[in-house]
């Protein structure tokens, strides 16, 4: 089926355009299944082309394949064994299943007329929405697929290029570990790290976080950075994959970090025991801090009085503290009279 889909392409670029002007011009690109079916849409950009002894063209297009909106839309997403990095492809390995869902509004009709067929002639299904392949080691190359949205008034059509790569045996990718801060704010960026991931057969690693949130996941470096919407316990995980095979590592262990509403100050309250007995020097003075700063408390004794102690948020007998403003804080010196 790949190669009937070639042939009727390069009949519909042969009544359109000279090999010349191929790559220039906007050409269509007709696709044709055995059923009679046929769709129409903006031809990719094509990379080279080659005339065989035997008569036979084979046009390389352009990767990445890419496409434009639609209406009624129509997107890929949810990969089973594949991967979507969302420059119009699919990819997956060879020597398994893979699938990945097709999503239009609702009401709308989902179809696949143009689905590829692998070298023992096992078609590619498409029910409720979900395309499954089977493919073998003899099924590495590009595929393309088209999906069809019909709303009763007008219809669109994508097509999406399938690439089945050769799978790497034995290849392991160990799981990462993740570190990152464990509290944050409503709203404030938060980096996180993945790290001690390595591939058995020294491949370059690409990383992605699930940021606990529900938020879409994508594949990127080894520090990313999130914020979260509203507060909670969210647990931050990571993976690895080989950017060569597409082998992933597990998930590692959960990093929870917690988020809080955003607070503007924190209050610092010193008390004086007994009433009259001293005085305490704030540095900075005021009292009331934004969070994170850094206050040193110094006692200072009245007369005939000695200072004896602090009690509360700070503890000890020496006559200066300091105190990190992290959360509302209350301070009592205690001093002795005679």
């Amino acid at each position: 089926m790949r190669r009937y889909f070639w042939v009727i392409t390069v009949v519909a670029l042969l009544l359109a355009s000279s090999f010349d002007s191929i790559a220039q011009a906007p050409l269509k690109m007709r696709l044709m299944t055995d059923t009679g079916d046929t769709i129409t849409t903006n031809l990719p950009a094509i990379k080279s082309y080659f005339m065989a002894g035997d008569g036979t063209l084979t046009i390389t297009l352009q990767d990445p394949l890419t496409f434009g909106p639609t209406d009624p839309p129509i997107s890929i997403g949810a990969g089973t064994n594949c991967t979507i990095p969302g420059d119009g492809s699919v990819r997956a390995q060879a020597g398994g299943t893979f699938s990945f869902n097709v999503s239009t509004d609702p009401g709308t009709v989902l179809s696949a007329p143009v689905r590829p067929i692998n070298s023992e002639g096992g078609q590619a299904t498409f029910i409720n929405g979900v395309f499954q392949w089977l493919v073998g080691s003899e099924d590495v190359g590009t595929y393309l697929a088209v999906f069809q949205a019909d709303d009763g008034a007008k219809s669109s059509q994508v097509v999406v290029m399938i690439k089945i790569n050769q799978a790497t045996p034995g290849e392991t990718i160990t799981v990462p570990t993740v570190s990152c801060r464990s509290s944050a704010t409503v709203g404030q960026s938060v980096s996180c790290t993945a790290s001690g991931s390595t591939s058995s057969l020294s491949h370059t690693l690409q990383y992605q976080f699930d940021w606990g949130d529900g938020s879409s996941l994508s594949w990127g470096a080894a520090t990313q950075s999130h914020s979260w919407g509203s507060q909670g316990s969210y647990n931050v995980k990571a993976k690895a994959r080989c950017i060569t095979d597409q082998v992933e590592s597990s998930w590692s262990a959960n990093k929870p970090v917690t988020v809080s509403n955003v607070i503007s100050n924190y209050t610092l309250t010193v008390t004086i025991k007994p009433a009259g007995s001293g005085s305490v020097t704030l540095n900075p003075s005021g009292g009331t801090y934004a969070p994170g700063t850094t206050v040193i408390l110094t006692e200072t004794p009245a007369l005939g009085c000695s200072f004896n102690s602090w009690t509360g948020d700070v503890t000890g007998g020496s006559r200066s503290k300091t105190v990190t403003m992290d959360k509302n804080k209350s301070v009592t010196a205690n001093f002795v009279c005679y």
